[in-house]
Protein backbone atom coordinates (compact mmCIF):
# COMPACT_ATOMS: atom_id res chain seq x y z
CA UNK A 1 0.00 0.00 0.00
CA UNK A 2 2.80 2.35 0.64
CA UNK A 3 4.33 1.91 -2.51
CA UNK A 4 1.07 2.53 -4.15
CA UNK A 5 0.76 5.60 -2.52
CA UNK A 6 4.11 6.83 -3.66
CA UNK A 7 3.23 6.04 -7.24
CA UNK A 8 -0.38 7.93 -7.10
CA UNK A 9 1.60 11.16 -5.87
CA UNK A 10 4.24 10.59 -9.00
CA UNK A 11 1.22 9.92 -11.25
CA UNK A 12 -0.06 13.43 -10.17
CA UNK A 13 2.54 15.21 -10.08
CA UNK A 14 3.28 13.89 -13.56
CA UNK A 15 -0.28 15.36 -14.62
CA UNK A 16 -0.41 18.53 -13.21
CA UNK A 17 3.34 19.44 -14.71
CA UNK A 18 1.96 18.15 -17.93
CA UNK A 19 -1.29 20.59 -17.07
CA UNK A 20 1.35 23.67 -16.15
CA UNK A 21 3.21 23.02 -19.74
CA UNK A 22 0.58 23.46 -22.10
CA UNK A 23 -1.16 26.59 -20.30
CA UNK A 24 -2.80 25.39 -17.37
CA UNK A 25 -6.34 24.48 -19.77
CA UNK A 26 -8.44 24.05 -16.48
CA UNK A 27 -7.52 27.47 -14.96
CA UNK A 28 -8.35 28.85 -17.81
CA UNK A 29 -11.27 27.73 -18.39
CA UNK A 30 -12.15 28.62 -14.40
CA UNK A 31 -11.16 32.14 -15.27
CA UNK A 32 -13.09 32.54 -18.60
CA UNK A 33 -16.49 31.37 -16.11
CA UNK A 34 -15.76 34.44 -14.01
CA UNK A 35 -19.10 36.43 -14.36
CA UNK A 36 -18.72 40.22 -14.51
CA UNK A 37 -21.82 42.13 -13.35
CA UNK A 38 -23.95 44.31 -16.59
CA UNK A 39 -25.69 46.27 -13.81
CA UNK A 40 -23.72 47.69 -11.15
CA UNK A 41 -25.85 49.67 -8.62
CA UNK A 42 -23.91 51.48 -5.78
CA UNK A 43 -26.73 53.46 -4.92
CA UNK A 44 -29.86 51.53 -4.26
CA UNK A 45 -31.98 52.65 -6.98
CA UNK A 46 -32.71 49.36 -7.88
CA UNK A 47 -34.69 46.11 -5.70
CA UNK A 48 -32.65 43.12 -6.16
CA UNK A 49 -36.11 41.70 -8.25
CA UNK A 50 -35.38 44.67 -10.79
CA UNK A 51 -31.90 44.62 -10.57
CA UNK A 52 -32.28 41.00 -11.86
CA UNK A 53 -34.52 41.31 -14.52
CA UNK A 54 -32.83 43.84 -15.71
CA UNK A 55 -29.62 41.83 -15.53
CA UNK A 56 -31.28 39.12 -17.57
CA UNK A 57 -32.66 41.35 -20.63
CA UNK A 58 -29.20 43.09 -21.09
CA UNK A 59 -26.86 39.86 -20.73
CA UNK A 60 -29.38 38.64 -23.86
CA UNK A 61 -29.12 41.47 -25.68
CA UNK A 62 -25.36 41.71 -24.99
CA UNK A 63 -25.45 37.83 -26.44
CA UNK A 64 -27.33 38.40 -29.59
CA UNK A 65 -25.51 41.49 -30.62
CA UNK A 66 -21.80 40.49 -29.26
CA UNK A 67 -21.81 43.86 -27.47
CA UNK A 68 -21.55 44.01 -24.13
CA UNK A 69 -24.11 46.70 -22.65
CA UNK A 70 -23.03 48.00 -18.94
CA UNK A 71 -24.93 50.15 -16.55
CA UNK A 72 -22.99 51.48 -13.74
CA UNK A 73 -24.65 54.04 -10.93
CA UNK A 74 -22.31 55.48 -8.21
CA UNK A 75 -22.06 57.95 -5.69
CA UNK A 76 -20.23 61.54 -6.94
CA UNK A 77 -18.30 61.35 -4.21
CA UNK A 78 -16.40 57.82 -5.39
CA UNK A 79 -15.65 60.00 -8.92
CA UNK A 80 -12.88 61.25 -6.17
CA UNK A 81 -12.67 64.62 -8.74
CA UNK A 82 -12.14 62.56 -12.49
CA UNK A 83 -14.70 63.72 -14.71
CA UNK A 84 -17.54 61.44 -15.86
CA UNK A 85 -15.82 60.61 -19.13
CA UNK A 86 -12.52 59.15 -17.76
CA UNK A 87 -13.80 57.39 -14.52
CA UNK A 88 -16.62 55.65 -17.56
CA UNK A 89 -14.09 54.67 -19.94
CA UNK A 90 -11.82 53.25 -16.69
CA UNK A 91 -14.18 51.51 -15.45
CA UNK A 92 -15.12 49.92 -18.83
CA UNK A 93 -11.29 49.78 -19.13
CA UNK A 94 -9.84 47.90 -15.76
CA UNK A 95 -12.96 45.90 -15.08
CA UNK A 96 -12.72 43.85 -18.22
CA UNK A 97 -15.74 44.45 -19.95
CA UNK A 98 -16.32 43.92 -24.18
CA UNK A 99 -16.87 40.99 -25.90
CA UNK A 100 -14.66 39.69 -28.93
CA UNK A 101 -11.14 40.62 -30.33
CA UNK A 102 -12.13 44.19 -30.06
CA UNK A 103 -13.75 44.15 -27.04
CA UNK A 104 -16.87 45.96 -28.55
CA UNK A 105 -19.10 47.34 -25.49
CA UNK A 106 -21.55 50.27 -24.19
CA UNK A 107 -21.42 51.53 -20.86
CA UNK A 108 -24.12 53.46 -19.25
CA UNK A 109 -22.36 55.56 -16.03
CA UNK A 110 -24.51 57.38 -13.48
CA UNK A 111 -22.93 60.00 -11.10
CA UNK A 112 -25.49 60.68 -8.41
CA UNK A 113 -26.07 63.57 -6.00
CA UNK A 114 -27.63 62.91 -2.71
CA UNK A 115 -30.51 65.07 -4.28
CA UNK A 116 -31.36 62.16 -6.82
CA UNK A 117 -29.45 64.44 -9.91
CA UNK A 118 -26.10 64.07 -11.18
CA UNK A 119 -24.70 63.54 -14.69
CA UNK A 120 -24.80 60.78 -16.99
CA UNK A 121 -22.13 59.17 -19.70
CA UNK A 122 -22.21 56.89 -21.87
CA UNK A 123 -18.99 55.22 -23.11
CA UNK A 124 -18.24 53.28 -26.45
CA UNK A 125 -15.43 50.69 -27.26
CA UNK A 126 -14.84 48.08 -30.50
CA UNK A 127 -17.74 47.93 -32.68
CA UNK A 128 -19.59 50.10 -29.82
CA UNK A 129 -18.36 53.38 -31.56
CA UNK A 130 -19.62 52.29 -35.04
CA UNK A 131 -22.76 51.32 -34.10
CA UNK A 132 -23.25 54.09 -31.36
CA UNK A 133 -22.51 57.57 -33.01
CA UNK A 134 -22.43 60.83 -31.62
CA UNK A 135 -25.98 61.81 -32.79
CA UNK A 136 -27.10 58.24 -31.76
CA UNK A 137 -25.72 58.98 -28.41
CA UNK A 138 -27.57 62.39 -28.33
CA UNK A 139 -30.31 60.57 -29.29
CA UNK A 140 -30.33 57.63 -26.37
CA UNK A 141 -29.50 60.53 -24.05
CA UNK A 142 -32.49 62.70 -25.01
CA UNK A 143 -34.76 59.48 -24.19
CA UNK A 144 -33.90 58.81 -21.10
CA UNK A 145 -33.30 61.67 -19.39
CA UNK A 146 -36.95 62.64 -19.12
CA UNK A 147 -36.95 59.05 -16.76
CA UNK A 148 -34.01 59.65 -14.75
CA UNK A 149 -35.44 63.01 -14.01
CA UNK A 150 -38.49 61.84 -13.04
CA UNK A 151 -36.66 59.36 -10.52
CA UNK A 152 -37.97 56.11 -12.72
CA UNK A 153 -34.83 54.11 -12.81
CA UNK A 154 -36.24 51.03 -14.09
CA UNK A 155 -37.77 52.67 -17.26
CA UNK A 156 -34.59 54.57 -17.31
CA UNK A 157 -32.33 51.25 -17.65
CA UNK A 158 -35.34 49.48 -20.01
CA UNK A 159 -35.31 52.44 -22.38
CA UNK A 160 -31.01 52.47 -22.50
CA UNK A 161 -31.59 47.99 -23.11
CA UNK A 162 -34.31 48.82 -25.79
CA UNK A 163 -32.54 51.46 -27.84
CA UNK A 164 -29.06 49.32 -27.32
CA UNK A 165 -30.83 46.50 -29.35
CA UNK A 166 -32.61 48.51 -31.96
CA UNK A 167 -28.84 50.75 -32.66
CA UNK A 168 -26.91 47.33 -33.03
CA UNK A 169 -29.18 45.81 -34.92
CA UNK A 170 -29.27 48.75 -37.08
CA UNK A 171 -25.92 48.91 -37.59
CA UNK A 172 -25.23 45.05 -37.95
CA UNK A 173 -27.70 45.89 -41.45
CA UNK A 174 -25.26 48.48 -42.45
CA UNK A 175 -26.96 51.65 -41.81
CA UNK A 176 -26.23 52.99 -38.47
CA UNK A 177 -28.27 55.94 -37.29
CA UNK A 178 -26.44 58.92 -37.61
CA UNK A 179 -27.08 62.54 -38.64
CA UNK A 180 -29.42 61.77 -41.37
CA UNK A 181 -30.65 59.10 -40.01
CA UNK A 182 -32.04 58.53 -36.94
CA UNK A 183 -35.02 56.53 -35.71
CA UNK A 184 -38.37 57.21 -36.01
CA UNK A 185 -40.85 59.10 -33.64
CA UNK A 186 -42.92 56.54 -32.14
CA UNK A 187 -47.06 55.82 -33.62
CA UNK A 188 -48.14 57.25 -30.84
CA UNK A 189 -47.04 61.17 -31.79
CA UNK A 190 -48.44 60.47 -35.39
CA UNK A 191 -52.02 59.67 -33.33
CA UNK A 192 -51.89 62.93 -31.12
CA UNK A 193 -51.04 64.69 -34.03
CA UNK A 194 -54.41 62.74 -36.04
CA UNK A 195 -56.48 63.52 -32.99
CA UNK A 196 -55.55 67.05 -32.46
CA UNK A 197 -55.90 67.90 -36.35
CA UNK A 198 -59.71 66.95 -35.86
CA UNK A 199 -60.41 68.06 -32.80
CA UNK A 200 -59.24 71.60 -34.95
CA UNK A 201 -61.32 70.79 -37.68
CA UNK A 202 -64.71 69.92 -35.30
CA UNK A 203 -64.64 73.77 -32.98
CA UNK A 204 -63.83 75.58 -36.33
CA UNK A 205 -66.60 73.82 -38.05
CA UNK A 206 -68.73 75.01 -34.59
CA UNK A 207 -67.42 78.50 -34.61
CA UNK A 208 -67.82 79.00 -38.42
CA UNK A 209 -71.91 77.45 -38.35
CA UNK A 210 -72.54 79.59 -35.27
CA UNK A 211 -71.33 82.84 -36.89
CA UNK A 212 -72.99 81.80 -40.56
CA UNK A 213 -76.45 81.66 -37.82
CA UNK A 214 -76.01 85.48 -36.92
CA UNK A 215 -75.94 86.65 -40.50
CA UNK A 216 -78.73 84.47 -41.84
CA UNK A 217 -80.59 87.80 -42.74
CA UNK A 218 -77.90 89.08 -45.15
CA UNK A 219 -78.71 88.26 -48.85
CA UNK A 220 -75.61 88.86 -51.47
CA UNK A 221 -76.34 91.55 -53.47
CA UNK A 222 -75.09 91.60 -57.77
CA UNK A 223 -73.71 94.96 -57.44
CA UNK A 224 -71.91 97.72 -54.98
CA UNK A 225 -74.14 100.26 -56.03
CA UNK A 226 -76.21 100.37 -52.90
CA UNK A 227 -73.09 101.33 -50.35
CA UNK A 228 -72.49 104.24 -52.74
CA UNK A 229 -74.18 107.72 -51.92
CA UNK A 230 -73.96 109.64 -55.50
CA UNK A 231 -72.00 112.20 -55.81
CA UNK A 232 -70.22 112.13 -52.91
CA UNK A 233 -66.67 111.49 -53.88
CA UNK A 234 -65.15 113.88 -55.79
CA UNK A 235 -61.05 112.88 -56.90
CA UNK A 236 -58.96 116.38 -56.65
CA UNK A 237 -55.49 115.21 -56.23
CA UNK A 238 -53.64 112.06 -57.38
CA UNK A 239 -49.89 111.10 -56.05
CA UNK A 240 -47.85 108.03 -55.14
CA UNK A 241 -46.34 108.36 -51.69
CA UNK A 242 -44.05 106.00 -50.83
CA UNK A 243 -44.95 103.81 -46.87
CA UNK A 244 -42.92 101.46 -45.88
CA UNK A 245 -40.40 98.33 -47.17
CA UNK A 246 -40.11 95.01 -46.21
CA UNK A 247 -36.66 93.55 -45.37
CA UNK A 248 -36.01 89.52 -44.94
CA UNK A 249 -32.77 89.04 -43.34
CA UNK A 250 -32.14 85.09 -43.20
CA UNK A 251 -28.73 83.99 -41.13
CA UNK A 252 -25.82 82.58 -42.83
CA UNK A 253 -25.80 79.00 -42.41
CA UNK A 254 -22.66 78.00 -39.92
CA UNK A 255 -19.81 76.11 -41.69
CA UNK A 256 -19.00 72.56 -40.40
CA UNK A 257 -15.73 70.50 -40.28
CA UNK A 258 -15.87 66.58 -41.65
CA UNK A 259 -19.16 65.25 -43.74
CA UNK A 260 -22.32 66.95 -41.87
CA UNK A 261 -20.85 66.63 -38.63
CA UNK A 262 -22.11 62.71 -38.56
CA UNK A 263 -19.76 59.93 -37.00
CA UNK A 264 -18.11 59.02 -33.92
CA UNK A 265 -15.48 61.40 -31.96
CA UNK A 266 -13.37 59.41 -30.15
CA UNK A 267 -10.38 59.83 -27.32
CA UNK A 268 -8.26 58.33 -25.63
CA UNK A 269 -8.70 56.78 -22.03
CA UNK A 270 -5.46 56.26 -19.59
CA UNK A 271 -5.44 52.40 -20.87
CA UNK A 272 -4.74 54.07 -24.05
CA UNK A 273 -7.31 52.72 -25.92
CA UNK A 274 -9.61 54.69 -28.03
CA UNK A 275 -13.27 55.36 -26.80
CA UNK A 276 -16.03 57.19 -27.97
CA UNK A 277 -19.21 58.64 -26.14
CA UNK A 278 -21.13 61.18 -24.82
CA UNK A 279 -23.46 62.43 -21.90
CA UNK A 280 -25.34 65.39 -19.85
CA UNK A 281 -26.67 66.15 -16.85
CA UNK A 282 -30.08 65.45 -15.33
Amino acid sequence: MRHFRYVWIIVMCLFLSVMAAVGQPFLRVEAEEVERLNVVDEVGLLTDTEKGTLSALIKEISRKQSCDIVIVAVPARQLNGQNIQDYADDYFDYNGYGIGSDASGILLMLSMDEDGHGKYWISTHGYGITAFTDAGIDYIGDAIVPYLKEKDYVETFNVFAEQCDDFLTKAREGTPYDVNNMPKEPFEWGLKLVIALVAGIVIGLIVVSTMRAKLKTVRPAKSAANYIRTGSMHLTRQSDIFLYRNVTRHARPKETSGSGGGGSSVHTSSSGRSHGGGGGSF
